[in-house]
């Protein structure tokens, strides 16, 4: 079998250093000169037709590997796997941020009783990788900048202790209409309390979601900021990307 041996083309954005193709019947790869597309003559014939992945030897048999299709080189499912990644390839400097916020507020929180809700705000930036929050221009809302999966996480220290019998809870909402998630914490001791709640929701790059808090006393309690003496960081909102969802 023939063989035609062609050096230093570029191929895709890709140099080939020696291009080999088996020949058997005398066609040629050359460069079409208007459409600056390698083309194959057949034997025999003076027409051109598009060269394929088995004229460049490119096709793959079995799957995985590089294939060529209309916009080039592709990778096909199973091309890569762990063990055709040397130790060490991809470094952490390779791979893309992981949207993440972790927000606070300084100052206490009056909280109205009589079961209303209450959207808390948030002063303090901890963690905003790729602007999630603004400090100034809607300070309760967490941001998604990507479609995926995220989980969402709020917490508030109640304080003073509320009365016998009332409530207190948190909740997460979504684009300020869908709930997602909530707490409630009967209060039958008159016990300080301090709750959390979590949600792991689909959202799409623009939709937000927001922490409200509502008690069921008669008169206003309060969410202990992290100013206060003796207050853990709280309140806490926090919104994390963890991977691609349908």
């Amino acid at each position: 079998m023939a063989e035609r041996i062609f050096a230093g083309w570029i191929v895709a954005g890709v140099v080939a250093a020696a291009l080999t193709w088996p020949n058997a019947a005398g066609a040629a790869l050359c460069k079409d000169k208007k459409k600056g597309t390698l083309v194959v003559r057949p034997a025999c014939t003076k027409r051109f037709v598009p060269a394929s992945a088995d004229d460049l030897g490119l096709g793959v048999v079995g799957g995985g590997g590089l294939t060529l299709g209309s916009g080039g080189f592709a990778i096909a499912a199973g091309g890569v796997t762990s063990d055709k990644l040397a130790a060490g390839a991809v470094t952490p400097a390779m791979i893309g941020s992981v949207p993440a916020a972790v927000v606070t507020n300084t100052g206490d929180i009056s909280v109205a009783g009589g079961g209303t809700q209450n959207l808390i705000s948030f002063d303090t930036d901890q963690v905003n990788i790729d602007g999630m929050h603004s400090t100034t221009s809607n300070p309760s809302r967490l941001t998604a900048p990507i479609d995926g999966l995220y989980e969402i996480h709020g917490e508030a220290n109640w304080f003073p202790c509320s009365n016998t019998g009332t409530f207190e809870e948190i909740e997460i909402f979504v684009n300020g209409t869908t709930r997602v998630g909530v707490t409630e914490i009967p209060n039958s001791t008159a016990a300080c309390v301090a709750e959390g709640v979590r949600a792991l929701v689909h959202l799409h790059a623009g939709d937000y979601v927001q922490l409200y808090a509502r008690q069921s006393s008669g008169s206003a309690e309060t969410i202990r900021g992290t100013n206060s003496e003796g207050a853990p960081d709280t309140p806490e909102f926090d919104m994390r990307w963890v991977g691609p969802s349908s």
